[in-house]
């Protein structure tokens, strides 16, 4: 770390590969399970120390092009100029509209959530919105990133988007194709299904007892 009179700059190691340039690199050969849970546990062991920091840290611009290999072997999360730790709720129509700025232009469609696209009450951590039957719901934003983990998570399996990039529609309604190959275990096929739910609801929650790292088959794959 290098301090002077007016700035801090901070030297941190040199990561030459992401994940994008390991999938490109690869071609058509897919990963074992092995390996895409070794990467997905790093990314999620990220994702939690960020989100039980005070106040919770939010990055917010989750995806496979800012998951850097460092020289240790593991995996790392960068690009965090898209963070943020507001917590502040948004009603306002000027406030909201600057938000829904700040979603566009530090997030990328394909990893947004449903509530990311039909936001109507805006807030970093907690969104309130209308769905399509027009019936509000109280959301939290941790499960918003818990949606672009099972995005980033199917890129790594399938070295493909889970929904169209164009399409908010298929995002909506969590509409996914599941590849018939590679093949994976029924665990890591629900796991993708668990973090895609439409409804965050329905979704599970980074920082409750761990439920993306302690999973029993994610420690008896990788022991």
């Amino acid at each position: 770390m290098i301090i002077t009179m007016s700035i801090v700059i901070y030297v941190m190691e040199l990561c030459e590969k992401s994940v994008v340039n390991v999938l490109e690199r690869r071609g058509a050969g897919y990963f074992e399970e092995k390996q895409v849970l070794t990467i997905f546990r790093d990314v999620c062991n990220a994702v939690f120390a960020m989100h039980c920091q005070s106040p919770p840290v939010a990055q917010r611009d989750l995806k496979a092009e800012n998951i850097l290999l460092g020289a240790d072997g593991s995996w790392k999360l960068c690009d965090f100029d898209s963070i943020s730790t507001n917590h502040n709720c948004f009603e306002r129509p000027e406030e909201m509209g600057i938000e829904k700025d700040n979603i566009r232009k530090y997030t990328t469609l394909a990893y947004r959530a449903p509530e990311e696209i039909i936001s109507e009450k805006v807030d970093i951590w907690e969104n309130e919105r209308l769905n399509l039957d027009l019936i509000r719901l109280r959301t939290d934003a941790k499960f918003v990133f818990v949606h672009a983990l099972g995005c980033l998570l199917y890129r790594i399996c399938y070295f493909k988007y889970a929904f169209d990039g164009e399409s908010k529609l298929q995002i909506l309604n969590g509409n996914y194709r599941k590849p018939s190959l590679p093949k994976y275990s029924a665990a890591i096929l629900d796991l993708i299904r668990d973090m895609l739910q439409a409804s965050p609801d329905d979704r599970p929650d980074i920082t409750q007892a761990r439920p993306l790292l302690d999973w029993p088959f994610i420690s008896m794959n990788l022991g």
